[in-house]
């Protein structure tokens, strides 16, 4: 949706997402999503005791930053900065870890 600014330039609204209900980390650059993702997979390894490499748990912790994200918002949670981040990223990546435990076991 666009609408005209103070200086008649028509622009995105502010504060709204593309998409209804768009889940966003504030604030966070590529490198500190990064960064966060491998803490997060690290920290999700060490609660679960499972071995996996750093490329692997970047992939963990940015798939769990996106869980941890929907859940947070579900829950009208909002905790700012990178250690808010890392906190909603690493109980995301640790919930993922669970579940696909739980699949990988009963097949």
């Amino acid at each position: 949706m666009t609408r005209p600014n103070a200086h008649g330039m028509v622009g995105p609204l502010r504060g709204r997402g593309a998409f209804q209900g768009e889940v966003q980390m504030s604030g966070v650059g590529v490198f500190s999503a990064v960064v966060i993702g491998i803490l997060a997979g690290w920290i999700a390894d060490l609660a679960l005791a499972r071995r996996h490499s750093l490329f692997i748990k970047l992939l963990i912790g940015v798939i769990g930053s996106f869980i941890g994200a929907f859940i947070a918002q579900r829950l009208h949670l909002a905790i700012p900065g990178f250690l808010g981040s890392l906190a909603v990223s690493a109980v995301g990546a640790t919930l993922f870890l669970a579940v696909l435990g739980l699949f990988r076991r009963s097949a």
